[in-house]
């Protein structure tokens, strides 16, 4: 946490916020998958998908969020071609407002703030640890309309026989070990 602690200033002037995309190979992701969660701080934690606020100041103060309160969990993401997979959720609280920003919305401690898109977002927050593609939910949606399956029955075994393609290196249980 030292070493973060003394380059975070650059790093974060150097981009406008963390990457939004940034494509690993199969042993790269094999690598991140089983030293990346083992880390003793959730700071210090890294996944193969990890997702942040879409914002870099604090919409009440415009202090900048990347220089505050950093908290991170442990989230359940469900993709449309690596099925399910380990991911972190960051956050961020500023120090000023103590307004908490998440991926999807920021909360006041007592209310929660969308934030407002013109399209669907890329990731879904479908409950609170589970992020969906929305890829799989086009693809869920159109097993309804045109195939007729229920979403909890053959849309589910479609997805987990046929489509969750999962690698030695993107199971959830290899994390975990």
């Amino acid at each position: 946490m030292q070493l973060w602690s003394a380059v975070k200033d650059l790093v974060w002037a150097a981009s406008d916020g963390p990457p939004s995309t940034i494509t690993l190979s199969r042993d790269e992701q094999h690598e991140v998958n089983l030293f990346g969660m083992k880390r003793q701080q959730p700071q210090e934690k890294l996944a193969v998908s990890m997702f942040y606020p879409p914002v870099s100041e604090c919409k009440s103060c415009g202090s900048h969020l990347h220089l505050s309160t950093l908290s991170r969990n442990e989230v359940t993401f469900y993709t449309l071609h690596d099925g399910a997979r380990r991911a972190l959720s960051s956050s961020f609280a500023c120090h000023s407002c103590k307004i908490t920003y998440y991926h999807n919305y920021y909360s006041d401690g007592r209310l929660r703030h969308y934030y407002h898109t013109s399209s669907v977002p890329p990731i879904i927050l479908i409950e609170e640890h589970v992020y969906i593609e929305s890829q799989l939910c086009e693809f869920f949606t159109n097993l309804s309309l045109f195939a007729w399956v229920s979403a909890q029955n053959s849309a589910a075994n479609i997805y987990n026989h046929t489509l969750s393609k999962f690698s030695e290196s993107s199971t959830l249980s290899e994390a975990s070990e």
